[in-house]
């Protein structure tokens, strides 16, 4: 306890000198050993800084200034972590990252590309990655796969247009899952594909709709954290 409070005290004073690149390998090592929530959640958020161009309005990421051997460890322990995380907030955290970071790597400048080394000019496998969530039959790793998609369809949605049939069988396999919170990473994985693609490249998904109207009526019927309309008498009837 007292070795992960001493790397806290010296993150934080990186932190307030702006050192970026000497923080991301201590924030890395605080968030695999770190066994508390909060901790590894700080953690988790502060990577997603200093990775991603898309954290936030003034991100900017600092991928380009990592070494080939970093960038390496650091894709395969973001794969792993995920893997492993039991807590969900991390979970959600870590999906946002991966699919940021491989959007960042994707719209890397000519500039940046020079700049990086070449293992950081590309994350081809980490669509093997999602596929093999996907694919699972733990349904949060699969969800996970979903959140992963949907970011990736916020911002590379070009490169996956041309898997769009695919993309369509993924989406009604999960809706037709049984567990509530795939069918609502189904929907939200949709959602970020319709709304950053042209009409013509959605029309494909019009079969869908009868099947995620059913959906959304199951996740209202079966979900407890959600108002429920049938048999509350406090609603008022003429309403």
């Amino acid at each position: 306890m007292c070795f992960i409070f001493f790397l806290l005290l010296l993150h934080r004073i990186l932190i307030l000198l702006a050192f970026n690149v000497l923080t991301f390998p201590l924030t890395l090592l605080i968030f695999i050993v770190s066994p508390r929530k909060d901790i590894r959640i700080f953690c988790a958020l502060h990577l997603r800084r200093l990775l991603s161009n898309y954290a936030d309005k003034d991100a900017k990421s600092d991928w380009v200034n990592l070494t080939g051997e970093t960038q390496k460890v650091v894709k395969s322990l973001l794969v792993e972590s995920l893997n492993k995380e039991s807590i969900s907030s991390c979970q959600k955290i870590l999906c946002d990252l991966i699919g940021e970071l491989v959007a960042t790597i994707k719209t890397l400048t000519k500039e940046e590309r020079d700049e990086c080394a070449e293992e950081g000019r590309q994350w081809e496998e980490i669509n093997e990655y999602i596929f093999a969530f996907l694919s699972s039959e733990n349904p949060v790793l699969v969800g996970n796969g979903l959140k992963i998609l949907g970011v990736l369809f916020r911002y590379c949605n070009m490169d996956y247009i041309q898997h769009k049939e695919q993309i369509l069988q993924i989406l009604n396999q999960a809706l037709q899952q049984n567990d509530l919170k795939i069918k609502t990473r189904a929907i939200e994985c949709l959602s970020e594909y319709v709304e950053n693609v042209e009409f013509k490249d959605c029309k494909i998904f019009v079969n869908l709709v009868p099947l995620l109207l059913k959906t959304v009526v199951d996740i209202i019927d079966k979900n407890e954290d959600l108002v429920r309309i049938r048999g509350n008498n406090e609603i008022n009837p003429t309403c």
